[in-house]
């Protein structure tokens, strides 16, 4: 996890128990996404739903 004073870290299951996407699948992640665009324009941050993902290969 990064640390620092502009480090905000998500773990993705805290919002979306259902969120099962590995280290190579969160670039495709839609939840992961809706956290990066809020974190982008934390001025029209919208709710991130939870939307299922599995595991690359699975």
């Amino acid at each position: 996890m990064g640390k620092g004073p502009n480090v905000k870290n998500i773990v993705l299951q805290d919002s979306c128990v259902l969120d099962l996407a590995e280290h190579a699948g969160v670039a495709a992640d839609r939840n992961a996404a809706g956290h990066v665009l809020n974190a982008l324009d934390p001025a029209h941050a919208k709710p991130v739903p939870c939307v299922p993902a599995t595991p690359i290969g699975s």
